[in-house]
């Protein structure tokens, strides 16, 4: 059975002005290094076995302290990079989402890659992305894998696990630094938890 921490990373400097990350490289706000901080409390107990993640920097922060507490190295995965939203990163959400109730209405409706220009498609996510989980979950048989990326891929991911179809993916939501739990087990699946931020309750955050 391999036991797989699917995790987003802290919150952001570009999250605290609400602009479109993508494939840009935000560092961790003040807040979300906290974040992080209680997060690797969280994990202080529980025996993990490796620790993957997208090689941007708010997911290799958010994991980088994650493994400082866990004495292990991480394993960094282009592969695990957040959805390329082209011409639309470092925009404010307000500014692209013109016509629209909300960013998930959008891309309930659209393939990014095929209406914003150098945007990056679900399907081409979705190609780099699967890779890297069939890969932790091949080497790790037996083991509890911690895996720090991003909002949309871990939606992709997910929606992956449960054989749902891609444009399902706008159903889940996962805030700074949420954790959820998949168990692969005899070539099956199944998600235990879901966007757990129990680790935060009780601080001004």
């Amino acid at each position: 059975m391999t036991e797989l921490f699917l995790i987003r990373h802290g919150e952001t400097t570009w999250n605290i002005r609400k602009l479109i990350q993508g494939s840009e490289n935000p560092s961790l706000s003040e807040l979300g290094i906290k974040q992080a901080e209680m997060l690797a409390e969280r994990f202080a107990s529980t025996p993990v076995d490796a620790i993957y993640a997208s090689d941007l920097k708010r997911a290799a922060q958010t994991a980088e302290i994650i493994a400082e507490k866990k004495g292990l190295p991480v394993h960094f995965r282009e592969g695990l990079r957040e959805l390329c939203f082209g011409e639309w990163e470092g925009k404010p959400f307000s500014e692209v989402m013109n016509g629209y109730h909300s960013f998930l209405e959008f891309w309930s409706k659209n393939d990014c890659g095929s209406s914003v220009r150098d945007a990056e498609s679900m399907a081409q996510c979705l190609r780099r992305s699967v890779p890297v989980l069939e890969e932790i979950v091949k080497n790790h048989e037996d083991g509890k894998v911690i895996l720090v990326a991003h909002g949309v891929v871990n939606s992709f991911l997910l929606s992956h696990v449960l054989g749902l179809d891609i444009e399902n993916f706008w159903k889940f939501q996962f805030g700074n630094t949420s954790v959820s739990r998949v168990v692969f087990l005899n070539g099956s699946s199944r998600v235990t938890l879901l966007n757990d931020t129990s680790h935060l309750i009780g601080e001004d955050i």
